[in-house]
């Protein structure tokens, strides 16, 4: 897989100028994702799963929108941390690293069923720019990346089942060609239709569903 077909299923990052934080300190959610991922056993020729090796960590508040994101090592050493921020239409997000240095921002911005996100460095030079169309329900149908001179880097389309999870993503090059194409199974759904454990497996040139991570995700009563 070149570059152009690398995977971005990772929120990118947060302000330009100052906003109120996502303050709000009533009861709101707290969902984890523990992540681990497959390994090849060339003896037993099976795919065994590993230990945790990441988790995402997602602070939802009271109102349900999201205020914090973070990512952990599998002991629990913070990687990363995204803070939101509200102002309308406008979402703006900072991610930092473990020093609380800034990494990256970015700027969200929605008309009717798209949405822009414009990615800058510290320093302020932009970076590059999604661009997400949405369905009419609120879930990414496609999300365009663009670098900052305009040109198109890939293209990711999402599928959905017929309960409305995600079943599939892919990654598509310029030209329209499918890189590689990200399966999802899940396992154990819960009685809200909401999933609980997430299979994922890649398809691309010739391999055809290789197990590539399973997710775990709990959630729990969090207040800000």
């Amino acid at each position: 897989m070149g570059t152009r077909a690398a995977l971005c299923l990772i929120l990118l990052a947060a302000p330009f100028a100052p906003l109120a934080a996502e303050t709000d300190t009533r009861i709101g959610r707290k969902v984890v994702d523990e992540i681990k991922v497959y390994s090849w056993d060339s003896g037993t020729r099976v795919w065994h799963e590993g230990p945790v090796i990441k988790k995402r960590i997602f602070y939802f508040s009271a109102s349900g929108r999201l205020a914090r994101e973070e990512i952990t090592d599998g002991q629990g050493a913070l990687l990363e941390k995204t803070d939101y921020a509200y102002e309308g239409t406008t979402v703006r997000k900072t991610v930092r690293d473990p020093q609380g240095n800034v990494i990256r921002r970015s700027r969200v911005e929605r008309d009717g069923a798209l949405e822009t996100e414009t990615v800058i460095s510290p320093g302020g030079e932009i970076l590059f720019t999604f661009v997400i169309e949405l369905t009419t329900d609120g879930r990414i149908k496609e999300k365009r990346r663009f670098l900052e001179s305009g040109e198109l880097l890939f293209l990711h389309v999402f599928l959905y089942d017929e309960r409305g999870l995600l079943s599939a993503v892919e990654v598509r090059n310029p030209d329209g060609s499918v890189a590689v194409r990200i399966s999802y199974r899940y396992p154990r759904v819960d009685q809200n239709g909401s999933w609980r454990t997430r299979e994922e497996y890649y398809s691309y040139g010739d391999v055809g569903l290789r197990p590539h991570e399973v997710v775990y995700r709990t959630e729990e009563e969090w207040t800000g």
